[in-house]
């Protein structure tokens, strides 16, 4: 079994996702391509796997159309149920092409489809390099040790109706993800305003990451090292400061809330 095969279906596993309805991210990249495949395989072996894939087409660039219709080709090929959002029919306005906004968007389409189809969660190709982006991203805003947990396998956001997602590849790099999209002879899209460097995000993996890469070859794996140091520091702290509270004698009434002193 490939190795992306493999660390996705452990990772299934390990988050008792077999079985469960699933929507997938497909956005035509290497990333959501490469999840999308070993998916598929994955299916051949595992008739216990229950996914779709969702697409958000925002008619921003030149190319979005054909990205559409990529996408389409593959899940009709692979029989893989696919739903379309375009922002023109949906008659949706985009009030900023920022990062953030059109992550808003598309999470909210995506969590009222989740909720219409009864699926469980939102499964997306953040990869390793994601993971660094967003580390050294939250690293200049003044992140703390929350902050430098960069992103989670698993999490939940309450803003979207709480909307569970699941990165199964936060350890797997970029370019062997589109490897493996090219060992099974596909050529996945390329996004072309991910070499417009007004977007922060861009300027980090265009710019500052390559550059450190020159000083540490490993540059990626040794973050990833930090970010799990930061996880370790901060569930200790989270416990030390649950068991605390567990002992704390709280005593409320109308006026106040008093508690013992340790």
């Amino acid at each position: 079994m490939n190795i992306i095969e493999e660390t996705l279906i452990n990772n299934l596993e390990k988050f008792n996702l077999i079985g469960k309805k699933l929507i997938i991210g497909f956005s035509g990249g290497g990333d959501s391509t490469s999840l999308i495949i070993a998916l598929n395989e994955l299916r051949k072996k595992n008739s216990k796997l229950n996914f779709e894939a969702f697409h958000v087409n925002y008619g921003i660039r030149k190319e979005s159309n054909k990205d559409q219709k990529f996408v389409e080709n593959i899940c009709k090929k692979m029989s893989i149920n696919l739903t379309t959002k375009n922002l023109k029919d949906q008659k949706l306005m985009i009030d900023s092409d920022s990062e953030e906004n059109l992550r808003n968007i598309r999470y909210e389409m995506i969590s009222s489809h989740i909720i219409d189809t009864k699926s469980y969660c939102l499964i997306t190709a953040h990869n390793l390099n994601d993971h660094v982006e967003t580390f050294l991203m939250k690293l200049t805003r003044g992140a703390g040790l929350k902050g430098m947990e960069g992103l989670k396998y698993f999490s939940t956001i309450d803003k979207f109706n709480g909307l569970k997602i699941f990165r199964p590849f936060i350890e797997i790099k970029k370019k062997d993800l589109l490897d493996y999209c090219i060992s099974k002879n596909i050529n996945p899209v390329n996004d072309t305003s991910n070499y417009d460097n007004k977007y922060s995000r861009n300027r980090i993996r265009n710019n500052v990451i390559p550059e450190l890469e020159k000083l540490n070859p490993d540059f990626l794996n040794t973050i990833n090292r930090v970010t799990y140091v930061a996880k370790e520091i901060n569930s200790y702290q989270n416990k030390l400061i649950e068991d605390k509270y567990q002992k704390i004698n709280l005593i409320e009434n109308k006026y106040e809330i008093s508690f013992d002193r340790l």
